[in-house]
């Protein structure tokens, strides 16, 4: 009786071992001033605002050890508008990621609402990462930064090369097709060397048209310098909406450079060339410095300028807010970013 209690504790201690599980809360804050003019209509305003650099939020992740290399990982993630305490996300808390996944030696198989790996490469191979308003993205858009209802793979690294996929099912009552969405990427890292290559498709609710979007992005530090080239084609696509006929091409070229101890240089010029008879071509120019305060904590200011006499709809967002002056052209962004 006594060896059989025994063998049980044991049999339960190590069924614990395998068990162990860890729940994180972590988030970021930014923020600071902005300020946006219309160069054409004479219009502009001054903000607090939160979320300019980077988009703030707050977040709960876990994990739990399978046994066997095999783990189960949750995140829910939610942005936070700093500024004024509200949601950014108001029908939708947990907007920014809310997935459960499986992650072995095979890769991470997730679902739920996830980051499209479209995105993921545009945001890379931005100097100023989705961020201020000399956010590439906004030219250079997705059709989907998050997918909703997704399935996604993540492959294991090998030989320097990662593979991501994701669908997402439309949910659309009635067809299979409606909503759909379809995405992948390539990625390759070696040293000083980061390529990746995306695709993303999208049919519309209507079940009408499908929009496609093809990435190709690389940077390589030289140490001093930083330097980052992006190119973009969008087919059936106006801006993120699928839309028939239309057709655009985007390309970046940027760069980011340490200065001193504590500071860094960042630096963008994106342009759109449009194909559609509107002709709605676009350039815009980014400069901005960050400055190290901790490892936790930084300063930054961000200057951008746009042209784009034919489309005067577009505006200079930032990470988390569109832009406070419709047809917004200049953008300054000064704040403070820090990350728990």
């Amino acid at each position: 009786m006594k060896k059989t209690f025994c063998t049980t504790l044991a049999a339960l201690a190590c069924s614990g071992a395998h068990a162990q599980s860890n729940v994180t809360i972590y988030g970021l804050v930014d923020t600071g001033f902005a300020y946006e003019r219309n160069s054409r209509s004479g219009q502009d305003a001054k903000a607090i605002q939160s979320g300019m650099l980077s988009s703030s939020r707050l977040g709960f992740r876990g994990s739990e050890d399978l046994g066997n290399g095999l783990k189960a990982l949750w995140v829910i993630e939610a942005g936070i508008l700093y500024d004024t305490g509200k949601p950014q996300h108001p029908n939708n808390f947990w907007g920014r990621q809310s997935y459960l996944a499986l992650a072995g030696d095979f890769g991470t198989v997730g679902f739920g609402r996830q980051y499209a790996p479209e995105d993921g490469v545009n945001a890379r191979f931005d100097p100023f990462e989705h961020g201020s308003g000399g956010n590439a993205a906004n030219i250079m858009k997705s059709m989907a930064i998050r997918a909703d209802n997704s399935v996604k793979y993540v492959s294991p690294k090998l030989a320097g090369f990662t593979g991501t996929l994701v669908y997402g099912f439309g949910e659309v009552a009635g067809s299979m097709r409606a909503g759909r969405y379809l995405a992948g990427s390539v990625d390759y890292g070696h040293g000083p060397l980061d390529v990746g290559f995306s695709f993303e498709q999208m049919r519309n609710l209507a079940d009408t048209v499908t929009g496609r979007k093809y990435q190709l992005g690389a940077s390589y530090d030289f140490g001093p310098a930083k330097v980052y080239a992006m190119a973009q084609a969008d087919r059936d696509v106006d801006g993120a909406t699928p839309t028939r006929g239309a057709q655009s091409n985007q390309y970046l070229l940027g760069l980011t450079a340490p200065l001193g101890r504590n500071g860094k240089l960042l630096a963008s010029w994106v342009r759109e060339d449009d194909k559609d008879a509107a002709d709605r071509d676009a350039d815009m120019w980014a400069v901005g410095y960050v400055h190290t305060l901790s490892k936790r904590t930084d300063l930054y200011g961000v200057y951008a300028h746009m042209v784009a006499d034919n489309n005067p709809a577009i505006s200079l967002g930032n990470a988390q807010n569109a832009a406070i002056v419709a047809g917004a052209d200049r953008s300054v962004n000064i704040g403070i970013r820090h990350r728990f």
